[in-house]
């Protein structure tokens, strides 16, 4: 009896946990027209970035509710490839534009626009990481990391 009693609470303490998180969240999360999402970054809690390739936009949102809207706004000369979270910053990879963008994941603002390719050519600045005194950039075009 004892051992049939502690399967069956086991069961139970496992069953609830995955029945709560399907409800606690939803399983699409829409953005808004237009937007061309690529990469994607986790903050503080539940919250969200996802860049919009050819304007630079960068939306933020809950993941938990499902809301959220533009927080870094589109500009010309601007793109938001790879995305990545850190310490208060976010960190933008500029696809053709041979550019890293960092801005402050408070309130938007650029902290930082850095020049990554040089020398003229093609260039897709892909995707970013960052690590423990760097964030390192990838180039789809060139063989390097920045």
């Amino acid at each position: 009896m004892r051992r049939t009693l502690l399967l069956a609470v086991t069961v139970a303490v496992v069953a609830v946990p995955a029945a709560f998180a399907k409800a606690a969240f939803p399983e699409t999360i829409a953005l808004p027209n237009g937007w061309q999402p690529e990469g994607i970054a986790i903050g503080r809690g539940t919250t969200f970035y996802v860049g919009s390739i050819p304007t630079g936009a960068v939306y933020r949102g809950d993941l938990r509710t499902g809301k959220g809207a533009p927080f870094v706004q589109g500009a010309t000369g601007r793109a938001a490839v790879g995305v990545d979270f850190d310490r208060g910053l976010l960190f933008v990879a500029g696809g053709p534009t041979g550019k890293g963008f960092v801005y402050d994941a408070r309130n938007g603002a650029l902290v930082r626009e850095l020049q990554l390719a040089t020398g003229g050519g093609a260039t897709f600045v892909n995707d970013v990481v960052v690590a423990k005194r760097a964030a390192w950039f990838t180039d789809s075009n060139r063989a390097v990391l920045y």
